[in-house]
């Protein structure tokens, strides 16, 4: 199984997200639901396998969540002024409707990206490690959990703006 996540199979998770992006080229929710869904089980599988965080202290494992946060933030502001400026342009604020209408869109999934973010934001207090020693401490299983929330929903939020861009240009018309 630890060859699964160094090896050649890492292509597999991106093989997996790419598929979900495109798969809004078809409006096929089924698609993005498995792939998302295939992703879950990907991260869940890391953060519990027990080679995962070797060699991984609690500095970088808490700065590669806060990483994760960041680039989400980025994400969403970015995801905000597109939207802002196709709802601020009268003609380009009904082709959008026009355009998500056709492309079978419901409106609750343009927010869910927005919505997914604040969700990873959250500031939850955990402690780092219980252990103490000589030894370079390890992230315990409440910083674990931590990073696979906010890594998965990075994951998520990306593909969720993908996936809707490019149903959006599908139909655009």
């Amino acid at each position: 199984m630890e060859n699964v996540f160094k090896g050649p199979f890492i292509l597999l998770a991106y093989l997996i997200g790419a598929i979900s992006i495109a798969s809004g080229a078809f409006s096929n929710d089924v698609v993005l639901v498995l792939g998302l869904l295939a992703l879950l089980v990907w991260d869940l599988l890391y953060v519990r396998h027990p080679e995962s965080f070797k060699g991984r202290s609690i500095e970088s494992t808490n700065e590669s969540v806060t990483r994760a946060r960041t680039y989400i933030s980025w994400f969403i502001g970015l995801y905000g002024v597109l939207i802002g400026i196709g709802l601020s342009q009268g003609d380009a604020a009904i082709q959008l409707s026009a355009a998500l209408e056709r492309s079978g869109t419901p409106t609750w999934v343009v927010a869910l990206p927005i919505v997914l973010s604040v969700v990873s934001m959250l500031f939850v207090p955990v402690q780092l490690s219980a252990e103490s020693g000589s030894e370079p401490e390890s992230p315990n299983t409440a910083l674990k959990m931590l990073f696979f929330l906010v890594v998965y929903l990075q994951k998520v939020v990306l593909i969720l703006i993908g996936n809707l861009g490019v149903r959006v240009m599908g139909s655009w018309g």
